[in-house]
């Protein structure tokens, strides 16, 4: 609460002191700050005050979490071993261009991440240093298949004869499921566009 009280003192005069200093600083500024936790709740529970609160809020972005951000997983996680890739060879011990396989890319689409970014990021580092040229599961540094959170996989039965139609709808459908009806994602993984979704759907009288 202190330090609460000191930076509302500073936006309120736009002046502030340096440590072990004893003159004002004036200063003109932009401060973005961020929470883990929505700031009403912060405020009601005592942890934020109120009027410093109200300062932060003149312009207010709620970020989504990972689940909830279409095929943004995937793009991260791509982000991160061009990047792995980059620091390897700059250090000169080995030269490397791994790439991200379609396995992980279903893992990514598919998970619901309640670790959000910082969870993908050790995820795929860890996966990184397990895999060879190919990245291929988020999993590739566990022994053991049943160990940690289980991703949210599925699958399909078929029996030998059923009419390709009706394989389609039944793929489609466990699809959309397994990504919580999320059709980006459901596309992405079925290898189509979503126009191309929409319109089989349609067909399904899904839409």
């Amino acid at each position: 609460m202190p330090q609460q009280e000191a930076l509302l003192r500073a936006l309120d005069s736009q002046t502030y002191m340096r440590v072990g200093g004893s003159n004002q600083v004036s200063v003109d500024c932009r401060i973005v700050a961020a929470s883990r936790k929505p700031a009403r709740d912060a405020v009601a529970q005592g942890l934020l005050r109120e009027d410093l609160w109200l300062r932060l809020d003149a312009a207010s972005l709620a970020l989504p979490p990972l689940r909830e951000r279409d095929d943004d997983a995937v793009l991260i996680a791509e982000a991160l071993v061009d990047e792995l890739n980059r620091e390897i060879n700059a250090s000169g011990l080995a030269t490397v261009n791994k790439r991200i396989g379609p396995n992980l890319v279903r893992e990514c689409l598919t998970y619901d991440w309640p670790g959000n970014v910082r969870e993908l990021h050790e995820r795929v580092r860890r996966a990184y240093n397990a895999s060879g040229e190919i990245v291929d599961s988020l999993r590739a540094d566990e022994t053991n298949g049943s160990t940690g959170r289980r991703l949210n996989g599925g699958s399909v039965q078929v029996t030998v004869g059923t009419p390709l139609s009706d394989v389609e709808d039944l793929l489609i459908r466990a699809t959309l499921d397994a990504v919580g009806g999320t059709r980006h994602r459901a596309a992405t993984l079925l290898g189509i566009s979503p126009k191309t979704l929409y319109n089989k759907l349609q067909r399904m009288k899904m839409a």
